[in-house]
């Protein structure tokens, strides 16, 4: 009965053991499991786009009210506007171009600032550019808005205007084939016939003086050097050399 009892016992802490184990496995399961969503959601966070980028920008140096160099706003809108410093540079070009900041050549160096009084002038003037570019685009339109009024007189929908289309549209077929008709044949155009028997006279002329100065060139050499015509024709591979005629 001692035997039964202790091993009965013994049964039961083993059993007590293992809950305990396999709770403590998942409950630090879902802790890690938990952990690591966390960093994942934070390394999916996303960052700044170029507009925020900008903003921070323009509030370090109206904050700041200084001129800076680029290694100063690299290492200041890194640590006070969480701008990377590999992006300063895009983002500041995009502000000078767009004349939100400003800055000059010192030495060897740029420097650059922005002032809010300046900042207030450049949008003034863009906005007055832009309504100026609105005002005109308004106008075009109401022109354009005329033009089509006027043009639709006498295009009301008819029988009569709707046959006259029908016909248009004929005709407007029947010239493209003719076209094309006339482009398989303008190997034959008179004009350009002649265009090239003018340009082949001219060829078979230039042809024929290279022939003279070959001709005078080996009777140069007969009467210097008493080089035979054959010898020179079998040395230079002259000797189908002739005149070309028409």
């Amino acid at each position: 009965i001692v035997s039964h009892t202790s091993k009965h016992c013994s049964a039961h802490k083993h059993f007590i053991i293992h809950r305990c184990v396999k709770s403590f496995i998942i409950s630090y399961c879902v802790k890690s499991t938990l952990v690591l969503l966390t960093l994942y959601t934070m390394s999916r966070k996303k960052g700044l786009s170029l507009d925020e980028k900008r903003e921070r920008m323009l509030d370090y140096f109206h904050e700041q009210s200084s001129v800076f160099t680029i290694q100063q706003l690299e290492k200041g809108c890194s640590k006070q506007k969480g701008i990377v410093s590999q992006s300063v540079k895009d983002v500041l070009k995009s502000l000078v171009d767009d004349d939100m900041v400003l800055y000059d050549k010192i030495g060897a160096k740029n420097f650059y600032w922005s002032f809010p009084s300046e900042v207030a002038i450049v949008k003034n003037r863009r906005k007055d550019k832009l309504q100026a570019s609105v005002t005109g685009l308004k106008r075009k339109r109401d022109q354009l808005l005329e033009t089509e009024e006027s043009e639709k007189v006498g295009r009301e929908a008819s029988d009569e205007r709707d046959a006259k289309l029908r016909r248009l549209s004929e005709l407007q077929d029947s010239v493209a084939k003719l076209q094309a008709e006339v482009t398989q044949y303008a190997a034959l155009d008179p004009e350009l016939l002649e265009e090239k028997k003018l340009k082949t006279k001219v060829f078979v002329n230039a042809a024929n003086r290279w022939t003279d100065n070959i001709f005078a060139v080996r009777d140069y050499c007969k009467n210097k050097f008493s080089i035979e015509p054959d010898r020179f024709d079998q040395n230079f591979g002259t000797s189908d050399v002739d005149y070309v005629e028409l």
